[in-house]
């Protein structure tokens, strides 16, 4: 989900990565319940985070 935008792509510096990548992040960020039910699986040990 990270990848999508820098697929394919090279960066100079750090800061080039940042500004694309911190961007889609924040996306992500807003849709807990979407990446939740992308990494919770039934058969990993419970833990707080997913809880």
């Amino acid at each position: 989900m990270t990848n999508e935008p820098i697929v394919n792509r090279s960066f100079e510096t750090i800061e080039e990565l940042e500004e694309v990548l911190i961007p889609r992040l924040k996306v992500l960020m807003k849709q807990p319940e979407f990446i939740r039910g992308l990494t919770c699986f039934h058969w990993w040990p419970t833990v707080h985070t997913c809880v």
